[in-house]
């Protein structure tokens, strides 16, 4: 279960992804333009889905294979599939053996399974790790030997295999 600006979104234990809230730019992933959808709408095209994350109109999903889904808002690249176009509809980010995924405020961050940290979207404050304040429309390797990642507004942190935590991005209040 994952909320953000008045969306839900739930991963059931069949597998299926459920949401509700304001469909704008695609965030609810039914496939349609209907601005709010006040009843659970199950999202089309997933499967085996295992977590959920959701960002500022957008929300991504894991499935049990290792592949992470993306849809909704696209401003800054946060879908991760080399555009800014909105999508309706989950559509597959460019990883493999993926098992962890967050979404931040206006960007993404997924683990591989061999530890590798992968990040894209907004990077106004740093956020994605890799040393600048350029956003990526695609994902970038930004970290190896990580055990764990968390997305939050402006930032990202990950916990490295050492125990250590590593920290990026807007430090507004501390």
């Amino acid at each position: 279960l994952a909320t953000w600006s008045g969306m839900s979104i739930v991963a059931q234990p069949q597998g299926t992804v459920w949401t509700i809230g304001p469909q704008n730019y695609g965030g609810l992933g039914i496939g349609n333009g209907t601005p709010l959808v006040n009843r659970p709408n199950v999202v089309t095209g997933l499967s085996d889905v295992v977590a959920v994350s959701t960002g500022s109109l957008f929300n991504l999903a894991l499935t049990a294979g290792g592949t992470a889904y993306a849809w909704g808002f696209n401003g800054n690249g946060v879908l991760g599939d080399g555009t800014q176009v909105a999508r309706n509809v989950p559509t597959a980010i460019a990883l493999s053996n993926v098992v962890a995924i967050d979404a931040g405020l206006g960007h993404s961050v997924a683990l591989l399974a061999n530890g590798d940290a992968y990040t894209w979207g907004d990077n106004a404050y740093g956020q994605l790790g890799d040393g600048t304040t350029t956003d990526s429309y695609v994902p970038r390797l930004v970290m190896s030997g990580v055990r764990a990642i968390s997305a939050g507004a402006d930032y990202s942190l990950f916990v490295k295999a050492d125990g250590t935590v590593w920290g990026v991005g807007r430090n507004n209040y501390g």
